[in-house]
């Protein structure tokens, strides 16, 4: 391990930045049991659609908006704000409701996050870490909820740089949002690594801007929303870390003597 620890130059690191959701942030559930709250509200204001329609076109929505998404003419912060999301579902079933719409957003949140847990040793390496290096997130999200993530986990105050896409204006793996971190950190990019499960956004985003990267090879697999799994099934790379962990807590042994 020590020769890991020498090979890797962890000594010359000051910053470690971690991605949030499914490294941070365990693969699980939690979005799709937001998605099927949020509908089931929906369901039982308006009990005359049938089930079958519903979730006919909600899947037709989320591939209207992973087109508009790619194509540019819909930005990252909307893809993110369930109200929006919503308003346009009600639209297309003709029941147009802006306050049903919050409703639905707002319990998509209240349960995503009661559903939301910390990945194994997630606590542990965060603590141990911060004795050392300053530390800091950079993630695709909305603001407000991702900082309520971190929040109820009780890891917040290990953060000290919370980087969001809605914030930036710009998402991983753009390079912009990791410009924007080394800014904010005040850090020359060798002396930063990025520890994320993504190899396109988190590994190939960071190295393209000179930062080292730790790539996170959860075992888990990841249940996202229909949005997001549309999404990333779009994803391939041939982006190469410079060292790969299988659990976090591998972290330690290799970033501290």
């Amino acid at each position: 391990m020590a020769d890991r620890h020498k090979e890797f130059g962890a000594s010359t690191i000051e910053v470690v930045f971690f991605d949030l959701d499914d490294t941070i942030i365990a693969p699980g559930n939690a979005a799709k049991e937001g998605e099927g709250a949020s509908l089931d509200i929906l369901r039982k204001t308006h009990p005359e659609f049938q089930l079958s329609l519903i979730d006919e076109k909600y899947a037709e929505l989320s591939r209207e908006m992973l087109n508009e998404f790619q194509s540019g003419t819909m930005p990252l912060a909307d893809v993110y704000d369930r109200t929006t999301r919503f308003c346009r579902l009600l639209e297309k079933l003709l029941v147009p409701d802006h306050s049903l719409a919050q409703k639905m957003a707002e319990e998509y949140w209240k349960v995503r996050i009661a559903n939301t847990r910390l990945n194994e040793g997630a606590s542990k390496v965060l603590g141990d870490l911060s004795e050392v290096f300053l530390l800091g997130v950079i993630t695709n999200g909305p603001t407000k909820w991702q900082e309520a993530k971190l929040t109820a986990l009780g890891v917040r105050s290990y953060i000290k740089y919370l980087i969001d896409s809605e914030t930036v204006g710009h998402q991983k793996p753009q390079p912009e949002i990791f410009r924007y971190a080394l800014e904010k950190a005040a850090v020359a990019p060798e002396r930063a690594v990025m520890v994320g499960d993504s190899l396109e956004d988190d590994v190939g985003g960071a190295q393209g801007v000179g930062m080292r990267t730790i790539w996170y090879k959860r075992r888990e697999p990841v249940v996202l929303d229909s949005f997001f799994s549309n999404l990333a099934a779009e994803k391939p790379t041939t982006a190469i870390p410079d060292f790969e962990i299988e659990r976090l807590e591998e972290l330690i042994p290799l970033l501290l003597r």
